[in-house]
């Protein structure tokens, strides 16, 4: 499988959940289990990329000032997430839908960088195929 190719429509894909969820959020419901599989595919994503593939770019000294940018956006959409699942908990529900655009935009923003920076330069028999550790987060969270 093409890494660059399946990263692409994991891109493509997240990007249609989150609209899905924020056009059903305008009409007063959001769809929990679509949620929590968009939230689970881009932490796992974040997890791909961050423990595999810009190891790779970074062990070749490849791309270092754009990959700690990606970082930085990593960050910050898991922060967004957070913030999403504490208004979710606390059923305040006050700024889901700002938390929501503002994630939308990184997201967008985001994805198409990667996919100019990164995807467009990888091998074509790279495939990562991985597990996130559930305790796991982010690089720019750790620090």
């Amino acid at each position: 499988m093409d890494t660059g190719n399946y990263s692409k429509d994991v891109h493509k894909q997240s990007r249609l959940w989150l609209k899905k969820i924020m056009g059903d959020l305008e009409g007063g419901t959001l769809d929990l289990d679509l949620y929590n599989d968009f939230q689970t595919e881009l932490k796992d994503h974040i997890f791909e990329e961050e423990t595999f593939i810009f190891k790779m770019f970074k062990e070749n000294g490849k791309l270092k000032n754009e990959i700690l940018g990606l970082e930085t956006e990593h960050a910050a959409m898991w922060r967004l997430t957070n913030l999403i699942n504490s208004e979710i908990e606390t059923k305040r529900f006050q700024k889901i839908e700002k938390y929501f655009d503002e994630l939308f935009r990184i997201l967008t923003q985001h994805n198409e960088r990667e996919e100019q920076l990164i995807y467009s330069n990888l091998a074509d028999s790279i495939h990562v195929a991985a597990k996130r550790p559930q305790d796991w987060v982010c690089r720019k969270l750790k620090s």
